[in-house]
């Protein structure tokens, strides 16, 4: 979602309303991935700082996880994070 997204909007009101954790995944999407590429932090990507500063203070931290990846395959991305968070409802936007 990105940060203008009524989908992110969405998805904080429905985390707040289940009062549930609320991950949000950034993905930046790279044809080519190097081993530094995927050492990178989301504290060094500007738009991912953007968009998750927006999001503090809208939920309750203790329930809010940012995620961050450097990908070739968003896709795979999303499905893997899925799986290793036991993620049970997926909003994408």
């Amino acid at each position: 979602a990105n940060q203008s997204s009524g989908t992110l909007k969405y998805a904080i009101q429905k985390a707040k309303k289940l009062n549930c954790h609320l991950y949000i995944l950034f993905i930046r999407e790279q044809k080519v991935i190097s081993e530094i590429d995927l050492a990178k932090r989301w504290e060094n990507d500007l738009d991912a700082v953007e968009l998750f500063n927006k999001v503090k203070g809208q939920i309750q931290e203790s329930n809010l996880h940012f995620l961050y990846t450097v990908s070739d395959s968003p896709a795979d991305s999303i499905v893997n994070f899925s799986k290793e968070f036991e993620i049970n409802q997926l909003i994408i936007g």
